[in-house]
């Protein structure tokens, strides 16, 4: 869990997982399989924007 303060700065819940955390935008963990190229953005809203401008699910990374 990621909270946004108003400022834009993102701060993790406390005693959160922070390494090895993902999410496919788009598709799942098996779509992946299939996309020309892996694209790994910083968050979920930029996953999902190039996401949609691929044409391919993305993956979003925490």
């Amino acid at each position: 869990m990621q909270y946004i303060q108003e400022d834009g700065t993102k701060r993790f819940a406390r005693d959160s997982r922070k390494e090895g955390c993902f999410h496919v935008v788009g598709g799942d963990i098996h779509t992946l399989q299939s996309v020309p190229a892996i694209l790994l953005q910083e968050g979920y809203a930029t996953a999902a924007t190039i996401s949609e401008a691929a044409g391919f699910a993305t993956v979003a990374t925490f």
